[in-house]
């Protein structure tokens, strides 16, 4: 066959690639993964966040609308020092549900972002006076462990709906 093949003036010959030739590809292969890989990790973070948002949007709404069917609850952990509770569980249920309204629009989210861990800080007494008085939330009475751990996970929320309201970055 060899013979065949040098007789017709080596049409026939295998052809054989150099080392840099196979490198070269292997290399262009493993660039074009890379970028196929960082392409779809982009879109599955840029759907998790979409997803996230969507999950603090109705989060907010829902916790927004129950300020107004559980006033007398809401207002209990509001701390003594300041004045007015149910306008302020009012004051505060209409931001929530407003900033959860606004999560829904991609335009918007990355402000609304700044403006929930703004609000979420603001909030932060009430949480730390309920975990010290020990206050009831309505008809549920926690124990001092669950509302601590509430406090603690507050700073940790803040960060993740920061996150999720970023745009995701051009790779």
């Amino acid at each position: 066959m060899q013979n065949d093949a040098l007789a017709n003036g080596g049409a026939g010959r295998k052809l054989l690639l150099s080392r840099s030739a196979v490198m070269e590809r292997y290399f262009f292969i493993a660039d074009i993964s890379a970028k196929t890989f960082a392409c779809y990790a982009q879109r599955m973070t840029q759907h998790i966040k979409t997803g996230l948002c969507l999950f603090f949007a109705l989060f907010f709404v829902v916790a927004g609308i129950s300020h107004f069917t559980a006033v007398d609850t809401f207002a209990a952990i509001v701390p003594p020092l300041l004045p007015f509770p149910i306008l302020i569980v009012w004051v505060t249920g209409i931001m929530e549900i407003a900033m959860g309204i606004m999560l829904l629009c991609p335009h918007f989210r990355p402000r609304v972002g700044v403006l929930l861990g703004l609000f979420l800080l603001a909030v932060l007494p009430a949480n730390i006076y309920m975990a010290i008085a020990g206050v009831p939330f309505g008809d549920t009475v926690a124990s001092p462990a669950a509302l601590w751990i509430r406090v603690a996970l507050q700073l940790p929320l803040i960060a993740l709906i920061y996150w999720a309201t970023r745009a995701a970055r051009p790779s």
